[in-house]
């Protein structure tokens, strides 16, 4: 499982057409973060990168903005641990939710939730987490261990180190720089995939 998310402020290029080449590589799930957008802008954006996750059959997740997910109608959205019980009386309508953890307590918590997945980090050092500690495997791999939901690893994952994530139980990974910063992203999933 290959999970693509997005961060525009690292995008050097066009960055629908980078998005148009991330889907044409096909990840499983692709995740609009932007994090720092206001609602209207967001709204926009989300508009035209849902239409391109569906044009290439990529499963499509909002970041975080519940309001503008129920106003496009779409079904999947992706919360950090705190938010998923804040909002939890007003997801019922979401098919599919993953929640971003950072502890063997989070996980347990979400245990008997409707979640589909769970996203665990910063496993590896990241530039985007710059001066905090990693995690590493072994956390992971306590996570996996005692997890019914699957687990994603996140952070400082590479062409280099992607391997150790699935070694230690995580049934996919995200990446989040190289998506915006490779020079191929239209064979981006298929190089994880050789």
């Amino acid at each position: 499982m290959i999970v693509f998310l997005t961060s525009r402020n690292l995008c050097k290029d066009d960055f629908l057409s980078r998005i148009e080449k991330l889907c044409i590589s096909k990840p499983d799930i692709l995740i609009l973060r932007e994090k720092d957008m206001d609602f209207d802008s967001y709204l926009f954006l989300a508009r035209s990168v849902r239409d391109i996750c569906k044009k290439y059959e990529v499963n499509f997740y909002i970041n975080s903005k519940i309001d503008v997910a129920k106003k496009l109608n779409i079904k999947n959205i992706q919360l950090g641990f705190d938010d998923f019980f804040r909002y939890k009386k007003s997801l019922e309508e979401f098919e599919n939710i993953i929640v971003s953890v950072h502890s063997l307590d989070e996980v347990k918590a979400l245990q008997n939730e409707n979640i589909k997945y769970i996203i665990a980090g910063h496993i590896f050092e990241t530039a985007c987490k710059k001066g905090l500690e990693p995690r590493g495997l072994e956390f992971l791999k306590e996570l996996c261990e005692n997890s019914e939901i699957p687990i994603l690893g996140i952070g400082g994952i590479d062409k280099n180190n992607y391997k150790k994530i699935l070694e230690n139980g995580a049934k996919g990974f995200c990446i989040m720089s190289e998506t915006m910063q490779t020079k191929n992203p239209q064979t981006l999933s298929q190089d994880y995939k050789n």
